[in-house]
């Protein structure tokens, strides 16, 4: 025959429709073997989903949001993070079809890095009144070896101009040195 609700003794209570089991309760809660449709408002204090959830709308979450064992999130549109975003040591932040831009730290020399591979790099300031402003003590500019300088320059020091990695000229408290020949054109 069809069932509608069956009953266990000390047992399960399972119900049907069209004599298909919906729902079945156990000593550990509820079973529903099938699609939940709820509609209206519904707390739920903890969930646990071992498959696909499809959220249409706006999804809130009032708490943290913890990705876990996640390699990939795929966003369309807009990410608004309104406390920052964290990274650890080591971690990049790529940018790029071909990750061409990253900007991380390296924890084993403590130092900051925004590095552009593979490609041309500018750093441009639009407009009629922006400026330009590196700050720090020491001003260093090489090339992408490390191993050829263009110019330098320390706090209250000397600032030098570098040809094929030798100083041609170099700032002082007096003025300007030369310090091989000057060819005046």
């Amino acid at each position: 025959g069809d069932y509608y609700i069956r009953a266990v003794r000390d047992g399960s209570v399972e119900l049907y429709h069209n004599n298909v089991k919906r729902l079945e309760t156990s000593s550990v809660g509820v079973s529903i073997p099938q699609d939940l449709d709820v509609d209206g408002h519904t707390n739920l204090d903890n969930v646990s989903i071992a498959g696909v959830a499809t959220v249409t709308g706006n999804l809130i979450v009032g708490g943290v949001l913890t990705y876990e064992d996640v390699t990939n999130i795929d966003s369309v549109g807009l990410i608004t993070a309104r406390n920052g975003i964290r990274l650890p040591d080591d971690q990049k932040v790529e940018l790029g079809n071909s990750q061409d831009l990253s900007l991380y730290h390296s924890s084993s020399n403590s130092r900051n890095y925004l590095q552009s591979t593979n490609t041309n790099m500018s750093i441009s300031v639009t407009g009629s009144g922006p400026t330009l402003t590196l700050n720090a003590s020491n001003i260093h500019l090489k090339n992408h070896n490390n191993n050829s300088t263009y110019f330098t320059s320390t706090n209250g020091g000397a600032v030098n101009l570098y040809h094929n990695n030798i100083v041609r000229l170099t700032t002082s408290s007096v003025g300007v040195s030369i310090p091989q020949d000057l060819d005046v054109n």
